[in-house]
């Protein structure tokens, strides 16, 4: 974890072993009487459901189901997510996702709200930036990489910009890799592609994606 004065951001990375684990993730259990989910995120608020699979998957009073794994977003699209209130907000910059599993497409667990806490009668908000969740993975996990740079923010309740991180890899940090280390990629085209479409190019090896 690093942190910088006059700066309400926490940055943070996570090196993995060749031990690795389970699960890997940053987990945020917020207040849920100071935060809630952004406007059209109802999709993410179980409050009031019955637990039907787990705290994780609850029956809504009108007959709908809810889960925080029906609410991600695919890994390319990940910028900035998080819970505003009034006069606060906490919020998660995704970072650098290269060691992560699932390549641009997969989905993950990233924000649910006023889930009912594990063992207990209360609501919170929770905000994740999971590393290597286990969950239907079509990737093994990387191993002895460093995950991130990514960072938690804090505001007055705005959803702020992604910072720029790239000074975390001046620290020497074991497994990270700068810009000065890495190598490039230079295509002069590709014949054939529809214009109507989206195209994605991905690499992809036991070291990174």
């Amino acid at each position: 974890m690093v942190v910088q004065n006059g700066v309400d951001n926490i940055y943070m990375a996570t090196y993995v072993d060749s031990n690795g684990g389970g699960e890997l993730r940053w987990f945020s259990d917020l207040d849920y009487t100071l935060t809630s989910m952004p406007p059209g995120m109802d999709q993410r608020n179980q409050t009031g459901g019955t637990a039907i699979d787990s705290p994780d998957t609850v029956l809504m009073p009108d007959g709908t189901t809810r889960s925080k794994y029906d609410c991600s977003q695919m890994a390319k699209d990940l910028t900035v997510l998080g819970a505003p209130g009034s006069g606060i907000g906490v919020y998660i910059a995704y970072g650098n996702r290269e060691s992560s599993a699932g390549g641009p497409f997969f989905r993950d667990i990233q924000e649910t709200s006023n889930s009912k806490v594990w063992g207990g009668a209360g609501y919170t908000n929770f905000i994740y930036n999971y590393l290597w969740s286990g969950h239907a993975q079509t990737e093994s996990q990387r191993l002895n990489v460093l995950y991130g740079p990514y960072a938690m923010m804090f505001t007055s309740g705005t959803t702020p910009a992604v910072p720029d991180m790239s000074f975390m890899y001046n620290f020497g940090f074991y497994g990270a890799v700068p810009t000065s280390g890495r190598g490039r990629v230079v295509l002069n085209g590709v014949a054939g592609m529809n214009p109507a479409y989206t195209y994605y190019m991905g690499f992809a090896n036991t070291t990174a994606q």
